[in-house]
């Protein structure tokens, strides 16, 4: 993901509700944050899933997390309305005007969550990266969506980030070749999507 200039210190993030524990203050370096728990006062995370049950028995509680249909379309959630949806560029230009609306984005899938595929981010190539999460934590997509182009839709918010919530989607996010991991040192403002639909297609 990459950070963008819309405010100082402003990344993107769609957000499908995803994980918000904080990580631990001298985390290792990364790549940029974009969105936080689109849900926060559920208090759900990655880091509660983990410790509260075993590997083996967390995998069996998402069972649709790799659920691929027939057509090689991963679908989650209700189904899209109809008419067309923002590119991520558009998304970030009217920012300010869709804050607390309902909102359709399309874009392809540049990274996931590696702990339980509770959320993702979005890119256009050379744009702004949009992170995505569900609103009530139950969305989770395939660990190795990355490559599809997913169109999602649910509400559009303005947030701040605090650090260590950046920095927990951070250590989460998979780095790609030559990358190093970002440290973050003061709170990040972002947008975020809570989506309620999602559909991804093959990676072309």
């Amino acid at each position: 993901m990459r950070a963008i200039a819309v405010v100082p210190s402003l990344f993107v993030a769609v957000s499908v509700v995803g994980c918000s524990t904080p990580a631990p203050a001298g985390s290792p370096e990364g790549a940029v944050a974009t969105v936080a728990h689109a849900d926060e006062g559920k208090g759900e995370s990655c880091e509660a899933d983990k410790k509260s049950e075993p590997p083996v028995q967390q995998a069996a509680a998402k069972p649709d997390r790799d659920q691929v249909d027939a057509d090689g379309v991963i679908r989650r959630g209700a189904k899209l309305s109809e008419g067309a949806a923002l590119t991520v560029v558009d998304a970030v230009a009217k920012a300010a005007d869709l804050d607390g609306k309902n909102v359709k984005i399309t874009g392809r899938v540049d990274s996931v969550c590696q702990a339980m595929g509770c959320w993702f981010t979005l890119a256009n190539d050379g744009g702004p990266s949009i992170r995505i999460s569900s609103k009530g934590h139950d969305i989770f997509v395939p660990r190795g969506a990355a490559g599809r182009v997913a169109t999602v839709e649910g509400e559009f918010k303005v947030k701040t980030l605090s650090k260590e919530q950046a920095q927990h989607f951070e250590d989460e996010r998979p780095l790609k070749a030559g990358e190093t991991r970002k440290t973050f040192t003061e709170d990040v403002k972002e947008l975020s999507l809570a989506i309620t639909a999602v559909e991804m297609t093959p990676a072309t």
